[in-house]
């Protein structure tokens, strides 16, 4: 969610209101998801999605690109993250919940 949210601010040219490895509580995280989800929607209706972003990265090194590849990106980064928690917990005995995408919509 942290990098959802410095993406957001990235696109918008604002400055993120979270840091990298931020920690909250965990009755926090759903509003902070659907702080991210909303301003992710007001994005894709406002913004041409070939339109370059110009920013700094953590590091501070400068790059460029595109609306589209930044959300592809942020989607493609929680997909990574989720398949990381769901190993942890079947190395550790827990049964991994569904991840798939569609599996919320089915419901």
């Amino acid at each position: 969610m942290n990098a959802q949210n410095i993406w957001n601010h990235r696109i918008a040219g604002k400055k993120p209101t979270q840091s990298t490895w931020e920690t909250f509580d965990i009755d926090e995280l759903s509003g902070l998801n659907d702080k991210n989800h909303a301003m992710s929607n007001v994005i894709v209706g406002q913004f041409d999605l070939r339109t370059l972003i110009d920013y700094k990265n953590s590091s501070g090194e400068s790059f460029s690109n595109s609306v589209e590849n930044i959300l592809y990106h942020i989607i493609n980064h929680s997909t990574y993250h989720r398949g990381q928690l769901m190993t942890e917990l079947k190395q550790n005995g827990a049964t991994p919940l569904s991840t798939d995408y569609i599996f919320y919509h089915r419901k």
